[in-house]
C-alpha cells in the first residue's frame, strides 16, 4: 500500500513499477475465443441446432479447435448438438419448480404432446427437454418455449393443452 504521506512522487514510482510488470491486455485469439458462444448461438438460430459443420464454422472463426468449440457447445443447455423442433419447451426442474409441481408438469407437458424429455413431435414443432433453472422461481413450476416463460403453470391436462396451444398460437403454427 502506497503511504499517502509520501506524495505524488511514490505514485508515480508505483505507475513506473506498473509499467516494467509489462502486464499485457487482451491478445486477438483471446478476443476471437470470447465470441464462441456467440457464434455458436447464431449458428444454432440459422440451422435449428449445431451441426458438426457448424462446430467447424466456429472453430475457424474463434480460432479453436473443433474439440474446443465442441466443448462448449455441450456445456451450454441451451446449446444443442442433436437437431430439435422449431419450438423447445424446457421444462424446469430447480429444486423451486421441483417442489411446486415441476415433475408433474413435465409429465402433463409429456403427455399432451405424445413425447419423452429428449424427444421431438413427428411434426417437428415441439422438443421437450428439461432445463436447470430459468431463473424464474417466483413462477414456479415455469416453463420456456421459444423466448417466452410461462407460469406458474397449473398441471392439469385441460391447463397444459391450454397451455401448447397458446404457445402454438404465440409461435404461429396451427393446431395439429
Amino acid at each position: 500500500m502506497i503511504d499517502p504521506r509520501a506524495g505524488a512522487g511514490a505514485a508515480a514510482g508505483g505507475a513506473a513499477i506498473v509499467r516494467e510488470l509489462k502486464v499485457p491486455g487482451p491478445d486477438e485469439r483471446a478476443i476471437k475465443r470470447e465470441k464462441v458462444v456467440d457464434v455458436l448461438w447464431a449458428l444454432q438460430e440459422e440451422r435449428g441446432w449445431i451441426d458438426d459443420e457448424a462446430v467447424g464454422i466456429a472453430a475457424a472463426e474463434c480460432d479453436l479447435t473443433p474439440q474446443e468449440v465442441d466443448e462448449v457447445a455441450t456445456f451450454y443447455n441451451l446449446l444443442l448438438r442433436r437437431p430439435a423442433g422449431r419450438t423447445r419447451i424446457y421444462v424446469c426442474d430447480s429444486i423451486s419448480c421441483e417442489l411446486c409441481g415441476g415433475p408433474e408438469l413435465m409429465q402433463r407437458v409429456s403427455e399432451v404432446l405424445g413425447i419423452q424429455p429428449g424427444e421431438t413431435t413427428l411434426d417437428g414443432e415441439f422438443t421437450l427437454l428439461p432445463i436447470v433453472c430459468l431463473g424464474h422461481c417466483e413462477k414456479a413450476p415455469c416453463l420456456l418455449a421459444g423466448e417466452a416463460v410461462h407460469g406458474p403453470c397449473v398441471t392439469t391436462r385441460a391447463a397444459v393443452e391450454a397451455l401448447i396451444q397458446r404457445i402454438r398460437n404465440e409461435r404461429g403454427t396451427a393446431s395439429r
